[in-house]
């Protein structure tokens, strides 16, 4: 387990990005270039201090902004073929001293990625990718936490655990939440490991080894529909129980997508857990073992994509190493690469992004996932 959270998400791609075989330092062979500025960091927690603000340092997306006017490759394309990796939602408030002009109209054609976008934006600029989770596959790794053998899927034990709390900033969601933790207390098959808001670190890192032991994992909407405790749930092989659409079926379209999000999750209408029409934890109880074991082996084949390999711990001591590595899989950085590279092509060409895959209103998608829904996953057995 790795002490991470949203804010790890430009670490966990840049000391990657840096490293990966397809970086190249001759920007005539370059057709992506990745801005290396931390903004949402930067704008979000002094560095002096660490206290909260809104405000990024001062003259730094100046000198950035002058840079970048003066690079010809950004002028080529107005920056359709760069990159911010940016470690927020979409509709975060941006920080001032500049860079709110720089995300809205200087890089307005730049790709920023982000823990949650909106779906109902066509060739939208901000696509979300997976939050960096608690697990990271390493060299010295030793057992796998997505592993579906039966000696392993024995060991779960619970049916169902919530990690989290009842509040949250947005009013609707803390109601949704509510209403679940309730009939999870009512439930002897249910567990709640009552953390806080706004809870340390490594308290959460000591709760997480739970979702080993758990069929399901209830994943409620929090201050945003996303959640990074959706991907310590799939990486742990722990099946995520979705409350609101936005938190997984229109997102990540390029490490998940709608269907693959169907296979490894059950969907729950959170209005009707909160109005009370629907016991959540009877439909749980309710799914067949060997459709918890069809899932557990969906989860396992994407859990090595939505996570991000780590390079060797040696390596990363050193601030300025850039050796070569890659992982012996695709990993989340390869598939977030695979996906900037494709959508630079159509950016610089003008050609439509297809994200989001498929564009419907905000009511039109809660009207269609104001069903359960409990895939069946086909076969991943092999033989």
């Amino acid at each position: 387990l790795f002490l991470t959270w949203h804010f790890s998400l430009f670490n966990s791609l840049y000391n990657r990005l840096k490293r990966s075989s397809r970086r190249t330092l001759d920007p005539e062979k370059a057709s992506l270039f990745i801005i290396p500025y931390d903004l949402a960091l930067d704008g979000s927690v002094d560095g002096n201090s660490c206290s909260n603000r809104r405000r990024c340092s001062h003259g730094l997306v100046d000198e950035l902004t002058k840079h970048l006017t003066k690079f010809k490759y950004f002028q080529r394309y107005n920056g359709a073929d760069h990159v911010v990796l940016w470690s927020l939602g979409q509709y975060h408030p941006w920080p001032y001293n500049g860079c709110d002009v720089f995300i809205r109209d200087f890089c307005a054609h730049c790709t920023f990625t982000c823990y949650w976008m909106d779906p109902t934006k066509a060739n939208n600029r901000f696509v979300s990718i997976p939050f960096p989770s608690g697990y990271h596959w390493h060299d010295g790794i030793k057992h796998l936490p997505w592993d579906p053998s039966p000696e392993l899927a024995a060991q779960r034990n619970l049916t169902a655990v919530y990690l989290g709390s009842i509040q949250t900033l947005n009013p609707y969601h803390t109601k949704i939440r509510r209403a679940m933790t309730s009939q999870c207390n009512a439930s002897t098959e249910c567990h709640w490991m009552q953390i806080g808001h706004s809870s340390i670190d490594n308290k959460i890192a000591d709760y997480l080894s739970i979702y080993k032991r758990a069929k399901f994992c209830l994943c409620p909407p929090g201050d945003d529909p996303a959640r990074k405790a959706v991907f310590d749930a799939i990486i742990s092989g722990c099946i995520p129980v979705i409350f609101e659409v936005a938190t997984l079926y229109n997102q990540y379209p390029w490490h998940i997508g709608e269907q693959t999000a169907l296979d490894v999750s059950v969907s729950i209408p959170g209005g009707q857990v909160k109005s009370g029409k629907l016991d959540f934890m009877s439909v749980l109880t309710g799914i067949s073992e060997e459709v918890i074991r069809k899932k557990q082996e969906a989860l396992a084949l994407l859990a090595p994509r939505v996570q991000y390999a780590m390079p060797p711990v040696e390596s990363l001591k050193d601030r300025f190493d850039a050796t070569p590595w890659d992982p012996p899989f695709e990993d989340g950085v390869e598939v977030t690469l695979n996906g900037l590279f494709e959508r630079t092509r159509h950016m610089v060409r003008n050609e439509s992004t297809g994200i989001p895959s498929r564009l419907m209103s905000g009511r039109e998608w809660s009207q269609e996932y104001d069903v359960v829904k409990v895939k069946v996953p086909r076969s991943t057995s092999k033989g």
